[in-house]
């Protein structure tokens, strides 16, 4: 009986030894992932800020009819904000081009361009050309485009940038996806060679060398200002811009109202409201019949 009443405190001891082992053991199981397991949260949401970082601008379009003069069209808006306490602070833009900016559409003689989502425009302002390719996507984050629209641009003498606008397009919120190539180069392309050349995520199609270019268009802005209520800026900006046929008539009125800041999202629904309830009531509203059948092509906002 004594040799067992002094044994029994090793085995107690031995077996405290053993469930301490196994619990350090656990803990250190569980602290390698909870650590996994944090870093893997961080991870994710580091990458959802960097994707909702990648929605540069919001934007909304009215358009009016041509017969609406530009006068009435912005004194009308302008005291439809008034009476909703929204002021209309003009602004002064870079001066404006005597023949405004010209833009053209390009593709090829297959429309390889357009079959695969994207539209390249080319805006000519003055002695500077802006190169865009642009694609259209129901997502800002993991989107569904299977061609890179990374550029390569002549470092020398082009800049190139990315941006991302929340737009509408048939009523519902899509992203407008944009790669700009600002050069002096108006004929930087003009087979489609030379455009796999600046963007070669067009290297993985084949289509036909010529590009084809649409009929110019000549866009001025001659009204814009920056939006204030109660004296307290709404990060919301408006133009008023014409947009003409190349025999000099006006094709419509485009009411532009863009923010850079996509958090004030409810200041740009709650303008154009107010803008397209005006002109609306005003009688301005397009149609096809009056501005034709492309005046609301999504991939020109």
């Amino acid at each position: 009986m004594g040799h067992h009443g002094e044994a029994l405190p090793v085995y107690n001891h031995r077996e405290a030894l053993l469930v301490q082992r196994r619990l350090m053991t656990f803990l250190l199981v569980f602290s390698v992932f909870a650590v996994a397991f944090v870093l893997l949260i961080a991870s994710v949401q580091t990458r959802q800020v960097d994707c909702q970082a990648r929605a540069h601008a919001a934007v909304r379009v009215v358009f009016a009819h041509p017969a609406a003069a530009d006068g009435t069209i912005a004194a009308e808006l302008v005291a439809a904000l008034r009476q909703r306490g929204v002021q209309a602070v003009p602004t002064d833009g870079p001066p404006a081009p005597p023949d405004g900016h010209q833009l053209n559409a390009l593709d090829t003689t297959a429309h390889t361009l357009a079959a695969a989502g994207f539209r390249l425009l080319r805006t000519i302002t003055g002695a500077e050309v802006l190169w865009q390719l642009r694609n259209i996507d129901s997502a800002l984050c993991g989107s569904q485009r299977t061609i890179s629209m990374e550029a390569l641009p002549n470092v020398d003498y082009e800049r190139v940038s990315y941006h991302v606008k929340a737009v509408m397009a048939n009523g519902a919120r899509t992203f407008l996806y944009e790669a700009s190539v600002i050069t002096k180069d108006k004929e930087r392309i003009t087979t489609f060679p030379q455009l796999q050349s600046l963007f070669p995520g067009f290297n993985v199609l084949v289509a036909p060398p010529r590009m084809l270019e649409t009929k110019p268009i000549h866009y001025f802005t001659n009204f814009s200002a920056d939006l204030y209520y109660d004296s307290i800026p709404m990060d919301v900006e408006l133009r008023v811009e014409e947009w003409k046929q190349p025999n000099g008539k006006t094709m419509y009125w485009r009411i532009v109202i863009s923010s850079s800041n996509i958090l004030a999202e409810r200041n740009l629904k709650e303008v154009y409201s107010i803008l397209f309830g005006t002109v609306q009531e005003k009688g301005f509203m397009c149609s096809k019949e009056e501005c034709g059948d492309s005046y609301d092509n999504v991939f020109l906002q």
